[in-house]
């Protein structure tokens, strides 16, 4: 009898509810009227998944499920909600060009690279690239990107005329890539804790550098 009795009640809380809806301000969610759904408030920001500095060290930028966050460094700790670049997707890797306001990214939506403007959060264009990268990182110059594909490998990408190079290895995702000034050599730690130095310049196998006795865990 107590069960019928809180069904019942039940019951008449949800067709209550229904009525309530329908006669007052507030109108059911229906499949005709859902595009018309306008955020009021977010609670939360996401994730956090990487963060990089600004090239001229005023701002922080936080890629993680939502986006891409811009934080001022002189109000970190604010409570009202920064600008956020929605992307469309996470954004599971990013890098910040050494000189102009860019972002290198990768977010889940993406089939490539993208960059965007550091300023507004446009696309500015993108490059394929073949797996999805753990870390990216740019050259000192800004002219070449490093990708870590983890077990899947590195690739080297050349911004000014898109060319890539590929290479098989297995690499630490413990620890980001990097690549020289001039693009010509680029390094990455293995998962066998040696460090693996490639030659841009020439078809051949990295060269292995050994000695350490446990992971590297950045470079």
């Amino acid at each position: 009898m107590k069960r019928v009795l809180v069904l019942t009640i039940l019951a008449g809380l949800l067709v209550a509810g229904v009525v309530s809806a329908q006669d007052g301000e507030r109108e059911v969610i229906t499949t005709d009227n859902i595009s018309a759904m306008e955020m009021l408030i977010r609670l939360g920001r996401g994730s956090a998944e990487t963060a990089v500095y600004s090239p001229d060290g005023e701002h922080i930028f936080v890629a993680g499920t939502l986006g891409i966050w811009k934080y001022s460094v002189d109000d970190l700790g604010t409570e009202t909600e920064p600008e956020l670049f929605d992307i469309g997707g996470g954004v599971t890797a990013m890098a910040s060009h050494p000189d102009n306001p860019e972002l290198a990214i990768y977010d889940d939506n993406s089939d490539g690279l993208e960059f965007i403007d550091a300023n507004t959060g446009e696309l500015l264009g993108g490059v394929e690239i073949e797996n999805r990268p753990i870390f990216i990182e740019y050259s000192a110059s800004g002219d070449h990107i490093v990708l870590n594909y983890g077990s899947r490998g590195i690739a080297l990408v050349n911004t000014a005329d898109e060319t890539i190079i590929n290479s098989s290895a297995s690499l630490s995702t413990n620890a980001r890539a990097v690549v020289s000034a001039d693009g010509e050599k680029f390094i990455a730690a293995n998962t066998s804790g040696t460090i693996l130095m490639w030659d841009a310049t020439v078809e051949a196998e990295p060269m292995e550098m050994e000695g350490h006795t446990e992971r590297v865990y950045d470079l």
